[in-house]
């Protein structure tokens, strides 16, 4: 039997994109940045630890949900969603109380706590209740003899994987799992009595899916940080554009949630500190007139302040990620072309919105972070780009917000 994991792009778009059942509506799988909240280090290591189900091959239970629910890196990111472990996302408040009104009961929320300061972090758990069958792992793939999960569940070890294309859920993840990159244990009685971590041993995950509606919503909502996959290209239908006018209609009430106005006041004010203990003596004199003239933009006030006081820095381990070290630029060492719009017509947002990006802060390995300079205010939001995915992805709102994160504050 052929198997889907080894379809092509344009083959599996075509197999989402068939007749909806009566009832059911379009949906797509959601993907987001890899650099998730609910892990630590470079190698990703799970931050929140899954009881045991299963005694004998120690196979952990994917539905549980600690209490609180720990985030580590990243958690300043100025994103409204974000993808987490085992097929649940993580939503700011403002957009938790729009899936209440548009999606009910489709979502249980949970607080979640930040691992270094035991503090509430303005964000929460979303775990999706539905759970549907997307697969069946080959015969051949040893399981446990008490569970019946298998050893491993690589693309090419399932029999069948279902794609789904609709569901009368705006909200779902998969019931099976998908494991990357490991050697099948052979299910031993050594192996057995070693596994301690089957979930990291395996590096498990789940798939997380939206309605096209709801991700169509989402995005005229102005919501940050998750996207389709590009297998799915399947478009809204007129009955989704209807259901999705309404539902904006309902969420005009709805005031702003946590204020992000508050919370660029705090960043403003840390920032402010942050000058004051780190300032040098000896300060440097730019000509930021010349640079700016030279850019065509003006640079952000806090940049200017940052760059004169403190100068040229580099942040070591952004984000408690051994390595990741980042400088700030000076004003002659911005780049004003690489990632300008006019340069990358398919430069692309998390959610598929074209930026002009200004380099100011550079990492070794090629990952850089910019101004998005498409609004001209001079206080530009902050992405940071991934080269090797050639993505960018949602950082802080601008730049004091970017050093506060940057210095693990």
């Amino acid at each position: 039997m052929p198997n889907k994991f080894d379809s092509q792009p344009g083959e599996m778009a075509g197999d989402v994109e068939r007749a909806i059942p009566t009832g059911h509506n379009s949906c797509v799988e959601m993907c987001g940045s890899d650099r998730r909240m609910d892990t630590m280090g470079i190698q990703d290591v799970p931050l929140n630890v899954l009881p045991v189900k299963c005694q004998l091959c120690r196979f952990v239970d994917l539905d549980f949900v600690p209490q609180r629910y720990v985030l580590c890196k990243g958690i300043d990111s100025s994103a409204d969603m974000a993808i987490a472990e085992v097929g649940n996302f993580l939503v700011r408040e403002q957009l938790r109380r729009v899936l209440e009104v548009v999606a009910p009961g489709q979502c249980a929320f949970y607080p979640t706590q930040n691992l270094k300061t035991k503090q509430s972090p303005p964000w929460f758990l979303a775990v999706p209740k539905q759970i549907l069958p997307t697969g069946k792992v080959k015969q051949s793939i040893k399981s446990c003899p008490d569970c019946g999960e298998p050893a491993s569940a690589h693309g090419t070890q399932y029999e069948t994987r279902r794609q789904i294309s609709a569901s009368p859920y705006d909200i779902f993840k998969s019931l099976n799992w998908i494991s990357v990159g490991v050697k099948a244990p052979d299910y031993s009685m050594e192996y057995y009595r070693n596994c301690v971590d089957h979930r990291h041993a395996l590096r498990l995950s789940r798939h997380l899916y939206f309605s096209v509606r709801l991700e169509l919503l989402l995005k005229k909502f102005g919501a940050r940080g998750m996207c389709r996959t590009i297998y799915f290209t399947v478009k809204p239908t007129t009955d989704d554009l209807f259901w999705v006018k309404e539902k904006l209609r309902l969420l005009e009430s709805m005031s702003g949630g946590s204020s992000s106005a508050d919370a660029s006041n705090d960043s403003e004010r840390w920032f402010e500190d942050y000058l004051t203990a780190k300032s040098k003596k000896r300060q440097k004199v730019f000509d930021f007139e010349a640079v700016e003239k030279q850019g065509g933009i003006s640079l952000p006030t806090d940049y200017k302040k940052f760059i004169t006081k403190i100068g040229c820095k580099t942040f070591k381990n952004m984000d408690d990620e051994e390595g990741f070290d980042i400088r700030i630029l000076p004003p002659e060492e911005l780049d004003f072309q690489e990632l300008r719009r006019e340069r990358r017509e398919a430069a692309k947002t998390t959610d598929d919105e074209p930026i002009d990006g200004v380099v100011f802060a550079v990492t070794e390995h090629g990952d850089v972070l910019c101004f998005d300079v498409t609004k001209r205010n001079g206080d530009y939001p902050v992405y940071l780009y991934e080269h090797e995915m050639d993505e960018f992805e949602p950082f802080t709102a601008n730049f004091a917000a970017c050093i506060k994160r940057l210095a693990g504050s």
